[in-house]
């Protein structure tokens, strides 16, 4: 039983050690002026034809990095994946009239067919960790709220307006900037 209990502890701190890690990491993202929307040396972008370096801390190699962003990106699958299942599962029951039952039972297929298709994103970074030899990423708490790379916090809430619209503005691409945008943000 001690064992156990040294495991789990030794176990907490190598988790601790690397949310600091991948806080620090994302902060030299920022802090060097890399945005999201920006592309890698030797890729175009086809909406800016710009080109950017992507600088790799010195305490990574180019494999250990596109692991590191990798976690990231599952992170970052898993939690919007998780808040769209609440969403959608939010809807319905017995409270909704009559009339209005098809309507509600259409938007709930609509959120869960975009909860699976996050699930598919998921699988798809946690095939790419595998074909890395990286390791698997199926976290979601330590992802650092604060950053540019997550735009709101973790809520899981019910579907509503509000909610539906900071859904709409995680998915929606960058150079999204119309009157309909600026409605909805």
């Amino acid at each position: 039983m001690l064992k156990s209990i040294f495991m789990n502890d030794n176990q907490n701190t190598v988790g601790m050690i690397s949310r600091i890690r991948r806080r620090r990491q994302l902060n030299i993202i920022f802090d060097n002026g890399l945005s999201v929307n920006k592309t890698l040396k030797g890729t175009e972008d086809s909406s800016s034809n710009s080109k950017e370096d992507v600088t790799i801390p010195p305490e990574f190699t180019p494999h250990q990095y596109a692991i590191f962003l990798l976690h990231v990106a599952a992170e970052l699958e898993h939690v919007l994946m998780v808040q769209y299942l609440y969403a959608g599962y939010s809807l319905g029951g017995h409270d909704v009239p009559l009339e209005h039952q098809n309507d509600v039972s259409q938007w709930r297929e609509i959120i869960l067919g975009i909860a699976k298709e996050e699930m598919g994103h998921l699988m798809t970074i946690q095939n790419l960790l595998r074909c890395l030899g990286g390791p698997l990423n199926l976290d979601r708490e330590d992802y650092p709220w604060d950053s540019e790379f997550y735009p709101f916090p973790f809520t899981l809430e019910p579907l509503s307006r509000e909610s539906l619209a900071k859904y709409i503005v995680a998915e929606s691409p960058a150079d999204w900037d119309n009157d309909e945008a600026a409605e909805i943000r």
